[in-house]
């Protein structure tokens, strides 16, 4: 199979319980996001749930770091995420909190990190707060949830830019500048 026939299978994978709310349960919107970027060596995600996602860039991207702690979700999601991600050689697992493997990742080694763990708006607030200054673009998934918007909108107030948004609610802040905040001013 080829990379556009996975794409495909891809997009049809279910990347969160169906009755999560989501109206675009497909990596389609990802997959555009993707799409509308330059060449993508390093992709960090924060929040691999069940892998969809984290094969989606995989097939995208040269290489793929997923950080998750999986806790409690073991059997539900973590050993159906080992089953995806062992088929891709091109994937590393950090199985630690996001802020634990922001300590050990270098600064302006990733072209983009996708925010998709915690949904509150603590957590997101200090994932954008933490993985701004170590990447080119700063995106993630469910603009739609409101702490998450409330997040990415303060986020996009002190850069003075719009996210862009996708079909399945992803959003991408593209080549950023560098804000001034500091990673010590967190809520």
């Amino acid at each position: 199979m080829n990379v556009t026939q996975l794409l495909a299978l891809n997009a049809r994978k279910q990347r969160c319980d169906p009755d999560s709310g989501h109206p675009d349960n497909s990596t389609s919107g990802l997959q555009d996001m993707l799409r509308s970027l330059t060449t993508l060596n390093m992709v960090l995600e924060i929040g691999s749930y069940r892998g969809v996602s984290a094969e989606c860039f995989a097939l995208m991207a040269k290489h793929v770091i997923c950080v998750d702690h999986w806790s409690g979700r073991e059997g539900h999601t973590y050993q159906p995420f080992l089953q995806i991600v062992s088929l891709y050689a091109n994937i590393s697992i950090l199985h630690m909190m996001s802020k634990d493997a922001f300590e050990i990742i270098g600064y302006n080694c990733v072209d983009m990190v996708y925010i998709d763990g915690a949904h509150d708006y603590n957590n997101v607030n200090l994932d954008i707060t933490l993985w701004h200054h170590k990447c080119r673009h700063l995106s993630g998934h469910d603009y739609g949830i409101p702490d998450v918007k409330r997040a990415v909108d303060e986020y996009g107030l002190m850069i003075g830019r719009t996210p862009e948004i996708f079909a399945d609610s992803s959003w991408l802040f593209r080549d950023k500048p560098s804000p001034t905040r500091k990673v010590t001013e967190l809520p």
